[in-house]
């Protein structure tokens, strides 16, 4: 269960640059299949899933989530006891990150039960949780890396959940996603402060050649 809530919260994080405080009280219920007529040249309608988050201000967005990110979910659901049918009444009350499940409810996984709403299962898991959970995997990983990439651990032994949400950023706006549509999906209230990773994503391109040719 330890590894799988893992999985999924880097997964969620990485894929999608959701907030702390998004992330953690984000539900089941909140996702949702979207299917967008076909449009623009293309011949099949856009289908996938979206979350509905509560950003800064209490201003609601929708998120993109990836396929493989909600299939590890699926996954992680059923650790926790809960059906990994995300349409189930239970599951959907369920938020989307929860605590580890207490050792006698341990045999419930295997038939989830009606009661699990109300039972640890169900629960939320607290931000500061998350971020320990976080950083102790990120501290980790620069202890495998010191050998041999000192840089490398460095740089992920003060690497946080922001970290994750501005390495979402700066890979997707390399990738191609335009500046007006990485604003939306980060929630940023204006354009300049998502161009801020358009010049990060330049300066490690300089720094990058640089070094090759060093």
């Amino acid at each position: 269960e330890k590894s799988q809530r893992l999985i999924f919260a880097l997964s969620l994080l990485y894929t999608t640059g959701l907030r702390l405080s998004e992330a953690v009280n984000a539900k089941v219920a909140d996702l949702r299949w979207v299917e967008y007529p076909a449009g623009e040249g293309r011949n099949s309608p856009t289908v996938g899933w979206e979350l509905t988050v509560v950003g800064k201000g209490e201003k609601l967005r929708e998120v993109v989530v990836p396929e493989n990110v909600v299939d590890s979910l699926k996954l992680y659901l059923a650790t926790r006891g809960l059906a990994p049918n995300l349409g189930d009444p239970v599951t959907q009350r369920a938020y989307l990150l929860g605590p580890m499940a207490a050792p006698d409810n341990r045999a419930k996984r295997l038939v989830p039960q009606p009661d699990l709403f109300e039972s640890e299962q169900s629960k939320g898991l607290a931000d500061q949780t998350l971020y320990a959970l976080l950083k102790t995997f990120f501290v980790e990983c620069s202890y495998a890396l010191a050998l041999t990439d000192a840089q490398g651990a460095e740089r992920f032994r003060k690497a946080s959940t922001h970290w994750l949400r501005h390495t979402h950023a700066s890979h997707a706006i390399a990738r191609g996603v335009p500046l007006e549509v990485a604003q939306v999906s980060l929630g940023h209230a204006s354009l300049a402060t998502t161009t801020i990773y358009v010049t990060t994503e330049k300066e490690r391109r300089m720094r990058a050649m640089q070094d090759a040719w060093r």
